[in-house]
């Protein structure tokens, strides 16, 4: 990520200085400056935040100020991403408790009809008989056993849909390390005190507005041409810029790819300790 950040005004007054952008609007800088951030997508351009966010039934609700995110840790572990095709399908809740016999009884939130067998009980074929409450929407299964039989291990996973993180914990209070954009205390965003960023992001506000211009018959087309030659030199210094690392991001990465023992577990880690430096001791 950028190491300094500046206001975009001082883009907004370097541009209105010029005869053919004295028309142009500090809400349409701003909506040509986050749609070039995102066109460019180098992770250098936005800054890591943290969020601690509570589930409600499955779902958290994301930051307005979210971009992308990185990773996700909670009460249970580290979430990971699901590959499951069926995330998203509604899930039965079952309470467990003990009557008075000692027996197991599992309560299933799914409507029942009297008489039917339930399909959704984890417990039915252990299950000795099947009772109904009194107004006849729940099944409860008795276990003649005083030990609860043995589930696989559910992981922690989730899925981003909506708006919306959607959990394989029903209740839980999670951490996200996401990307998103600086703002000044105005809500404006911030950008990158680049001069290769800048040049970049003035000729990508050029070439937009002028075409507005050429459409509505305001320009020529060389005028537009000469924007957009200016536009694609800039975009690629600009890229190449902001991908450039520093001699610290090099020794980092000079320690993961020459590890001695492969680290599997840096993800439940969250990656604290994936460039330190690993040696054998000899005694």
């Amino acid at each position: 990520m950028a190491e300094q950040y500046t206001s975009l005004k001082v883009i907004y007054d370097s541009l209105t200085r010029q005869r053919l952008l004295a028309n142009l609007s500090f809400e349409a800088v701003i909506d040509y400056t986050v749609e070039f951030m995102q066109i460019l997508g180098v992770p250098g351009l936005f800054i890591n935040k943290v969020a601690t966010l509570s589930t409600d039934n499955y779902k958290i609700k994301l930051p307005c100020d979210y971009l992308k995110l990185v990773q996700m840790k909670g009460r249970y572990g580290t979430y990971r991403k699901g590959t499951s095709t069926f995330h998203m399908k509604p899930k039965h809740h079952h309470h467990h408790d003990f009557c008075g016999n000692g027996c197991v009884v599992s309560r299933c939130d799914t409507p029942r009809i009297e008489g039917e067998s339930c399909t959704h009980c984890e417990f039915q074929n252990t299950c000795a008989e099947y009772h109904f409450d009194y107004n006849k929407t729940e099944c409860i299964c008795m276990l003649r056993t005083h030990v609860m039989p043995s589930r696989p291990k559910k992981g922690n996973y989730y899925v981003i849909q909506n708006s919306y993180i959607y959990l394989s914990n029903r209740e839980d209070t999670v951490d996200i390390s996401y990307y998103a954009f600086l703002t000044d205390d105005e809500g404006y965003p911030l950008i990158p005190d680049n001069a290769a960023f800048r040049r970049a992001l003035k000729a990508y506000i050029k070439s937009e507005f002028f075409t507005e211009k050429f459409d509505n018959g305001e320009i020529d087309i060389r005028i537009l041409q000469q924007a957009q030659q200016a536009y694609a030199w800039a975009v690629g210094a600009c890229e190449s810029e902001m991908q450039m690392s520093n001699l610290g991001d090099l020794e980092a990465f000079s320690d993961v790819a020459h590890g001695i023992i492969n680290k599997n577990n840096e993800w439940d880690n969250h990656f604290a300790s994936n460039a330190d430096p690993l040696i054998f001791k000899t005694h």
